[in-house]
């Protein structure tokens, strides 16, 4: 089951978004537990201050989560949402956390598989935001250290494969993970949105918000080794970056009765 990638116009260009996290993420710890009275819980990782205060700028993470437990390396729940943001409050009156989200993990029906990948990732992002993955250094009195790789976001993205929403009016920057990801293009999505490391072989382009049934409402061309495509009034355009040999498997289309309904 793909995990949802909701865009935000910090994270418009997914890749530099996801390594600029990585670069600028301070916390380095487990991140903590916060119990909701009457609503999901909340796994929070950051450098928080409280409402009413000014904010830190600091980058941080919440997770929405059902039936939470965690310890190091080993996560159990029903994971609703997971948030990547910046300036973390703790909302004392009300008992949540929250922070301005720029990317937003959702999955696509039911909840986000928990996998051994998922267990690292969080484990690595908590520890200095490392969405690539790292290495660790574990110690157990009485034994000697124990270093471990991680995997880290990227490659739970991979696993599992992407539904990819980027904004409406910015010219995003999507990427491929290497698994099936699926690239969705809203109406009024922008004139040159950018998909790269597209594979021709699983990848998907949704067209379907420009209400295109079928390849011949679109205007396709080939530029220097790139893939130019516009919608039938060249409002909204993706240029797929080093792919030449796009086919009519690589894209999902409106369905035509429901336009016609």
């Amino acid at each position: 089951m793909a995990v949802v990638l909701q865009l935000t116009a910090a994270s418009s260009n997914l890749r530099a978004y996801l390594d600029s996290y990585d670069a600028n993420f301070t916390y380095n710890g487990n991140g903590w537990f916060n119990g909701i009275a009457g609503g999901e819980d909340q796994w929070v990782a950051g450098t928080s201050t409280y409402i009413g205060t000014p904010t830190n700028g600091e980058l941080s993470a919440i997770m929405d989560i059902v039936d939470y437990s965690y310890t190091p390396g080993a996560f159990n729940g029903q994971v609703t949402q997971l948030a990547l943001g910046v300036n973390l409050v703790q909302d004392y009156n009300n008992d949540i956390f929250t922070q301005t989200n720029q990317l937003i993990i959702t999955p696509e029906s039911g909840y986000l598989p928990i996998t051994s990948t998922f267990n690292e990732a969080i484990y690595a992002l908590s520890h200095g935001g490392a969405v690539d993955g790292g290495t660790y250094t574990f110690t157990i009195p009485g034994q000697a250290p124990v270093t471990q790789e991680f995997a880290g976001l990227t490659d739970y993205f991979a696993e599992q494969g992407t539904i990819q929403i980027g904004n409406v009016g910015l010219n995003d920057v999507l990427v491929g993970f290497g698994g099936q990801d699926t690239f969705v293009f809203q109406e009024g999505s922008g004139t040159e949105d950018t998909v790269n490391n597209f594979d021709v072989a699983q990848d998907l382009l949704d067209v379907s918000a420009w209400g295109a049934t079928s390849l011949t409402d679109l205007n396709i061309a080939v530029d220097a080794g790139d893939t130019i495509i516009y919608s039938a009034d060249f409002s909204d355009g993706i240029v797929v970056t080093g792919v030449t040999d796009l086919t009519v498997s690589n894209f999902v289309f409106a369905d035509s009765l429901a336009l016609a309904a």
